[in-house]
């Protein structure tokens, strides 16, 4: 989870639940089950559990954002970037997907993108103070990715 913290916050999971902010009908269980792993450090296991479970229904936003988180802990950057750009595509209104893809592009020192996203997040929910935050990080690391280019 370091690799979260040293360029923001990202959108995790809290008391079961996950905090996007909507409401889908769900498996509430499973979803709780499958955090639980997740939460216990089983990646492989929550993975497959969530894999099994959009099986049946593809669409659970839910599902395909703790999917998205089980993959970034285990470094699979490319893939959980997939599943947060579909979510954006697919629910272009959550501002969290659009927050943890660009957690992951600053991650990968493309700022630009990570600018793109936060500033979508904020556009469609103009009080969600994470985002904000992150682009406050996104435009100090820029900055710095500046200021080393041009004395370099």
């Amino acid at each position: 989870m370091d690799k979260f913290n040293r360029f923001g916050r990202y959108v995790t999971l809290c008391g079961g639940a996950l905090l996007l902010s909507f409401s889908f009908i769900t498996s509430a269980d499973e979803i709780q089950d499958i955090n639980k792993l997740f939460k216990q450090n089983q990646h492989a296991q929550a993975l497959k559990r969530v894999d099994a479970y959009l099986v049946n229904k593809p669409k659970d936003a839910q599902a395909r954002f703790l999917k998205g988180l089980i993959l970034t802990t285990q470094s699979k950057t490319n893939d959980a970037i997939s599943i947060f750009q579909a979510l954006t595509e697919d629910y272009p209104e959550l501002p969290e997907p659009y927050n943890n893809l660009a957690v992951l592009y600053a991650g990968l020192g493309q700022y630009d993108k990570a600018k793109t996203a936060l500033e979508r997040a904020i556009h469609n929910h103009p009080n969600y103070a994470t985002a904000q935050e992150n682009l406050g990080d996104i435009y100090a690391k820029w900055q710095v990715k500046l200021m080393n280019a041009r004395y370099n």
